[in-house]
């Protein structure tokens, strides 16, 4: 049953302004306020002298706020219509990011990270139906492709932004990304028009049918990509330093990492090429292999900077073969789909820093690094496989 479309005004909106706001939106809760985080890590844990298991607790906590931003965001969708999510996910970075920037203690440090944390569960799914009324069907899976895209141009821009503050600014990088989230929030609000909530209801078959043998390699694979990817963005400057790099090689990393996933616009092109589940194994590996390496080279620049390339185009490209294969998979309740695998990520990312945070109080990180590594390998290998599915079309 496809939802129905309720009518809107060429004037209010267009497709490209969609993307527009979507791309900024997602660009600051993903790709700033989500991972500002691990960024600055290492200097939250010199000023406020807190201990790897409160800093990996604290971790865990902003994907508790982005769990609950997943599972309140349909709520408040069907009160308010899709932009309302969007919107109230962005304060929620603002004010959060503010909290971590005046942080004088441990708890408020955590009551902002979870805050800043939340936006990403706020805005990304609302932004299927936004797409899904506003915009043409032949142009969607592109359109998502770029609003996608915004994480990668996140990371860049907080990369770029804390390596301009040096180490002892790590207060007013915080700071500078609750000014991006708040210039995120107006353009969302200028460009995206007030759409009605969906009438009570609309699409209540197909969510009855998102537990089936389809949903399986899609909910493997995010789980498992989230847990790597929460690792890698958290503990990588940590990593860095570990390995005797200077400060300014944990924002270079982001920087160069965030520049690398630019291209996943084309991610569309790739899964029509090869299909969303070889896409999905290929970025697995990806994972696997970015944090194989900064697990065993991290006191080589070129080896980090190395990992940091495989690793952004594997995250902006696994970012954009989810949306699609949402909608392929789940064509009339992509939103519910996609809501229902990313609370699975979202667990599997409130537990992996907590784990690291527990193992490193009497091991040291390069170890858990490669375990990581293996554990995400082996998924990869295993999503390659060919399903039945692809079995039968290849027939």
């Amino acid at each position: 049953m496809r939802r129905p479309v309720l009518p809107v005004s060429a004037s209010q909106a267009s497709s490209a302004g969609v993307g527009i706001a979507g791309f900024a939106v997602v660009g600051v809760a993903f790709g700033m306020a989500r991972f500002c985080y691990g960024l600055t890590l290492p200097d939250i844990r010199r000023d406020l002298g807190v201990s790897e298991l409160v800093l990996g607790v604290i971790a865990s906590a902003s994907f508790v706020g982005y769990l609950a931003g997943l599972l309140l965001s349909g709520v408040l969708a069907a009160k308010r219509g899709p932009r309302a999510p969007t919107t109230f996910g962005g304060i929620c970075a603002v004010i959060g990011c503010l909290l971590v920037a005046a942080a004088p203690t441990a708890p408020v440090l955590t009551v902002g990270a979870l805050l800043a944390g939340s936006a990403a569960g706020w805005v990304w799914a609302p932004y299927f139906e936004i797409v899904e009324r506003l915009a043409p069907e032949p142009v969607r899976p592109h359109l998502l492709a770029r609003i996608a895209t915004g994480l990668s141009a996140g990371l860049v821009l907080v990369g770029l932004l804390v390596l301009s503050a040096g180490g002892s600014g790590w207060r007013l990088s915080w700071a500078g990304v609750g000014g991006a989230a708040a210039v995120a929030v107006l353009v969302n609000v200028r460009l995206v028009p007030l759409l009605p909530p969906l009438p009570r209801g609309t699409g209540n078959t197909e969510k009855r049918g998102l537990l089936t043998a389809a949903v399986v390699r899609p909910l493997v694979f995010v789980t498992v990509a989230f847990a790597a990817c929460t690792v890698y963005l958290i503990f990588a400057a940590d990593a860095v330093r570990a390995g005797g790099l200077n400060d300014s090689a944990g924002p270079l990393l982001y920087v160069v990492l965030g520049v690398s996933g630019l291209p996943a616009v084309l991610a569309q092109q790739a899964v029509a090429a090869f299909g969303a589940e070889r896409m999905a194994a290929v970025c697995l590996g990806a994972f696997g292999a970015s944090l194989g390496i900064l697990g065993s080279a991290n006191h080589y620049l070129w080896a980090v900077l190395g990992s940091a390339v495989v690793f952004g185009s594997a995250f902006a490209t696994g970012s954009a073969v989810v949306s699609i294969w949402v909608t392929q998979v789940f064509p009339a309740e992509p939103a519910t789909a996609f809501t229902a695998l990313f609370v699975a990520g979202a667990i599997s990312s409130i537990i992996a820093p907590a784990l690291v945070g527990a193992w490193l109080t009497f091991n040291d990180l390069n170890t858990v690094l490669l375990i990581g590594a293996a554990l995400t390998l082996m998924t990869a290998a295993i999503i390659a496989v060919p399903s039945r599915r692809e079995v039968a079309a290849g027939a």
